[in-house]
């Protein structure tokens, strides 16, 4: 029976979990007016491209991302187009999507703990506002949580475990690491099954189905582009490009040796900073490892979402990068594992476990995920920022009122804003480079030599109307990069006068 203390705790959480949820109402309803900028608006253009002017990817566009997030996007283009309002859509949907499985992980644990957990990854990922939402790390948390769900309600079958492994499979189509979470599944499914037979039987049988789910979405990807005869392009990429890209740091900075081995222990060390709430997941695990037998259930569930944190916690160090988004699977799990703590307040005996797991976590939430100073704004009539301080609107202004329908566009940046402003524009890019960074990075390779050439030469031959020079983007930094690119300036120089210029950009005009 209930003691007083047992209801005036429970009483205090639901008072807590009541103002979150309102709190989160609130940031839904003033997300309706964000906009898509840094990385998405890049997804969507080479979607555009691919829709408008049957554009291959990595031959006639040159992009580091992954064949499953290119497709992905295509699909969200063909469907919705791509619009702020429909972006914040799509954004919220696939959130409400994830809340969902999030019930479905965290509902042995009851209630509270599953409220809790939906209600404060929702919260932590909106509070990363516009730069971060629909980011392929946030969209590949969803299949890797299906799977962990589809293994942990009930007892595994062999199609839940191909079911759970495409999922996985269509994770690591968006970014290959995302997999990583698939031997700890199979781990916990052979733990936990009660296959009969040895080791090697057991493992067998739980293994097939996984592997083959994994591998059909993968399977899939490589056939479409070879469909597309883009095979041979992408593959060349993966081997000669995509490692200049990895070498650089979250600075865009290229460092090697001990220093990179540092700069990685540093930005590991720093989990994302959500270091704080560390201490309510520790209370959970602390909680499990107290349980009774008959408790077996949820301790295995909290355990199990403790291990897929720690092993997310890698993701970010193998993205070498440690930027805010590349932290959003560890930051679901960890939250998710602090959040199961809350079982504890009709689990844990004595009393004095309860209040401090209720407290710890009430503390981290006012420490670590207060409202954001740009909430405050838009909660007294500010509006959002624009994207790139509003540069990719001036940008996309001037295009649209001088762009004649037959004209070419060509970006000089990475993440400034003009490709945006292109897509917004509607304007055919010229060149297959939208990201200049490949120009300016290890510029002694032979693989960047080669790009710089056939970037010129390409340029030579379309003489696009329109260049568009975004000085306040990033640019690579280190051993053997360099921002000089003398037959570039020789070609504007000569055949290009400044026509506009504003915040961070210049657009020439092709003049003779």
């Amino acid at each position: 029976m209930p003691t007083p203390h047992d209801r005036v705790l429970r009483g205090v959480t639901l008072l807590l979990l009541a103002a979150l949820t309102l709190w989160l109402a609130v940031y839904v309803l003033l997300s309706l007016r964000w906009r898509m900028t840094h990385d998405t608006p890049l997804l969507f253009y080479i979607a555009f491209l691919m829709d408008r002017f049957g554009a291959v990817p990595y031959v006639d566009i040159f992009t580091n991302q992954s064949p499953g997030a290119l497709a992905f996007h295509a699909l969200i283009y063909a469907l919705f187009g791509a619009g702020d309002r429909a972006f914040r859509l799509l954004d919220l949907t696939w959130l409400g999507l994830i809340s969902l499985t999030t019930l479905l992980l965290l509902r042995p644990l009851g209630r509270v703990a599953a409220w809790a957990g939906c209600v404060l990854f929702a919260l932590s990922y909106l509070r990363l506002e516009q730069e971060v939402s629909f980011q392929r790390d946030f969209i590949g948390i969803l299949p890797i949580a299906l799977a962990a769900a589809l293994i942990t309600d009930g007892r595994p079958t062999a199609g839940r475990r191909l079911l759970a492994g495409l999922c996985v499979g269509l994770a690591v189509t968006l970014k290959p690491h995302l997999g990583l979470g698939l031997p700890v599944l199979m781990l916990y499914d052979l733990l936990t099954a009660g296959e009969t037979g040895g080791w090697p039987r057991r493992a067998l049988i739980t293994a097939w189905p996984y592997a083959l789910g994994l591998a059909a979405p993968v399977a899939m990807m490589l056939a479409w582009l070879w469909r597309l005869d883009a095979w041979q392009a992408y593959r060349q990429f993966s081997i000669e490009g995509l490692p200049i890209y990895l070498r650089m740091n979250g600075e865009h900075q290229t460092i090697f040796g001990v220093n990179r081995l540092l700069y990685l222990l540093q930005g590991y060390a720093g989990v994302g900073g959500m270091g704080a709430w560390l201490a309510p997941a520790a209370l959970s695990l602390y909680l499990a490892v107290g349980l009774p037998p008959a408790q077996a259930r949820i301790r295995r569930r909290i355990l199990l979402l403790a291990a897929l944190a720690l092993t997310y916690s890698l993701y970010a160090l193998l993205g070498g990068k440690f930027w805010a988004y590349h932290w959003l699977p560890f930051q679901y799990f960890l939250i998710l594992t602090a959040a199961a703590g809350l079982a504890g307040l009709r689990l844990a005996r004595p009393a004095a476990t309860r209040a401090t797991i209720l407290a710890t976590l009430t503390l981290v939430i006012l420490l670590n995920a207060a409202p954001s100073h740009a909430f405050y704004g838009q909660l007294w009539g500010q509006s959002p920022r624009p994207p790139k301080e509003g540069r990719v609107d001036a940008i996309a202004a001037f295009l649209q009122t001088h762009l004649q329908p037959d004209d070419r566009v060509q970006q000089l940046d990475w993440t400034g804003g003009a490709t945006h402003a292109m897509l917004i524009a509607g304007a055919r890019m010229a060149t297959p480079y939208m990201e200049d960074y490949i120009f300016y990075d290890e510029v002694e390779q032979p693989y960047v030599q080669a790009q710089r050439r056939r970037f010129m030469e390409m340029l030579t031959q379309t003489r696009p109307h329109f260049i568009i020079e975004v000085s306040a983007t990033p640019r690579p930094s280190g051993p053997g990069s360099s921002t000089a690119f003398p037959e570039l300036r020789a070609f504007l120089a000569a055949h290009y006068t400044p026509t506009t210029a504003g915040d961070g950009y210049i657009i020439y005009e092709f003049n003779n």
